[in-house]
């Protein structure tokens, strides 16, 4: 289980004052044993993990396969990953936060995703607890998707650029970075890849961490 981190304290790169509460940067020759794989179409991804990259070669099948872990229940939150693809005729690519962990149906609270259709124009789309916003997508790079709520307020971030934001009420609170990749299983899928992905409390919700912490280093050792 070497990819879970818990860094309490740490000064993260999207706020002051907030610490890290999951961060992984894909070292290694695995996922790790902390991320669970599923997938409610039938569909398997293949993978390698390489010069800290995730790269998502195939998805077998066709359909979504999501990755989820647990960490500390937060109301308040932001979760950023450096993302990339190559050209490619048909692929997606999802970041955001969810619910539950093991929920049977995974539907992103926030998220951000990579839309790249057979014959539609290239997307960069954000999905706020139901309002979906969208801006043209580059065809390939790298580049960062950032997602936040804070209060009643949410927003999606693209390089830095605003997507989305919204005023929302009644928000769940979330449980589990999300990360899915979806495709047909074809020549046309070009690779998808993560760089990192990590998950920040806004400062709302730093009081709530004592509890999680005890939480996380518990089931570490267990």
């Amino acid at each position: 289980m070497s990819k879970w981190f818990l860094i309490v304290g740490l000064a993260a790169p999207f706020s002051e004052t907030a610490g890290v509460v999951f961060f992984d940067h894909f070292e290694g020759d695995e996922l790790g044993g902390h991320w669970r794989v599923s997938s409610h179409t039938g569909g398997r991804m293949e993978y390698v993990v390489r010069d800290s990259l995730l790269q998502v070669t195939r998805i077998v099948n066709s359909g979504r396969v999501n990755l989820t872990t647990p960490i500390p229940a937060l109301d308040d939150w932001e979760v950023g990953a450096r993302v990339g693809w190559d050209p490619g005729e048909s692929q997606w690519l999802y970041v955001g936060m969810v619910e539950y962990y093991r929920d049977p149906l995974i539907f992103g609270v926030g998220y951000m995703a990579y839309y790249n259709l057979p014959g539609e124009r290239p997307v960069i789309r954000a999905g706020l607890y139901g309002e979906v916003f969208e801006i043209p997508a580059p065809e390939s790079g790298f580049y960062e998707m950032r997602v936040l709520k804070q209060g009643n307020r949410m927003a999606a971030y693209f390089d830095g650029r605003l997507v989305g934001e919204r005023e929302v009420l009644g928000v769940p609170t979330v449980r589990s970075p999300w990360l899915a990749f979806a495709g047909p299983d074809s020549p046309d899928f070009t690779p998808l890849y993560v760089d990192w992905i990590q998950v920040v409390p806004e400062p709302g919700t730093l009081a709530v961490l004592g509890a999680g912490v005890i939480w996380l280093f518990r089931r570490r050792r267990s």
